[in-house]
């Protein structure tokens, strides 16, 4: 019986350390970290501002929002941010979004086409249910339909980009 208790204790004292060394590597993403820099009809950019962590998947959708959720007709994307960190002053573009999408950093799923009226909210979450709404873009304050339980705020988090 002694003999299985010392192995099973080094195990969890492996474990231990490597949660700890990994949450003092990980930096959480919050609203703020970036930026949308462009919106056109088929590619978008973000300027970082604060280190995006590795392996992070962050969610883009053209739908918008109405204080408890997004409308059913829009599109989605999922950015995996890569295997190394993004440090601020980088910029991200998103590229031929509506057929094959590409990201400049990471990789990028799914597909969006955007109109002149439709806004970009990037997310934590699900692709279809936020946690945690990080930016947003459009070409004017009804785009969004509206910011209610987004936490985002005009010309801090959200930009408005004139067509």
């Amino acid at each position: 019986m002694k003999a299985f208790k010392l192995p099973l204790v080094l195990l969890l004292i492996v474990l231990q350390l490597s949660l700890i060394k990994h949450k003092l590597h990980f930096k959480a993403i919050k609203p703020g970290h970036f930026t949308f820099v462009t919106m056109q009809s088929n590619s978008f950019q973000i300027k970082i501002k604060d280190t995006i962590p590795p392996h992070a998947n962050i969610y883009f959708t053209n739908s918008k929002w109405n204080g408890n959720h997004f409308n059913i007709n829009g599109s989605h994307l999922t950015w995996n941010t890569g295997t190394e960190s993004i440090l601020p002053g980088s910029k991200i573009s998103f590229s031929q979004i509506e057929k094959q999408p590409t990201a400049s950093k990471g990789s990028l799923e799914g597909q969006m086409k955007l109109t002149s009226q439709d806004p970009i909210f990037a997310y934590l979450g699900h692709n279809k249910m936020p946690t945690l709404f990080l930016a947003a873009v459009g070409t004017n304050n009804k785009a969004f339909g509206t910011l209610t339980n987004t936490q985002l705020t005009l010309d801090k988090t959200v930009t408005i980009q004139m067509p």
